[in-house]
């Protein structure tokens, strides 16, 4: 079996001595993915439940989608309890809360 990488190198920068490697670095970590999770996660008990995943669509997109939800929820909802835990939450979530205790 192989496994085969791809990588493009789209920059090469002295960070030290060019503005122009700054103002890279800036929107590189602009550009990062966003942390979905955090945003539904209002109460911060690092779970998601279905009240708040169904107010981040009406606040965030002006929708209302309850099978969207339900379907997010049977699919990711590896343990059954009715929330979505950091782990199992599948969509953009950044870096795992639990690391940054």
């Amino acid at each position: 079996a192989w496994l085969k990488f791809e990588v493009e190198c789209w920059d090469i920068l002295d960070t030290k001595h060019t503005e122009h490697a700054q103002e890279v670095i800036a929107h590189r970590e602009a550009m990062q993915e966003p942390n979905i999770f955090a945003d539904m996660d209002v109460d911060k008990s690092l779970t998601l439940t279905k009240q708040e995943i169904k107010d981040y669509y009406v606040n965030f997109h002006g929708v209302n989608r309850d099978a969207d939800i339900e379907g997010l929820l049977a699919a990711d909802d590896k343990n059954g309890d009715g929330t979505l835990s950091w782990e199992e939450f599948s969509g953009p979530k950044g870096t795992n809360p639990h690391d940054e205790l």
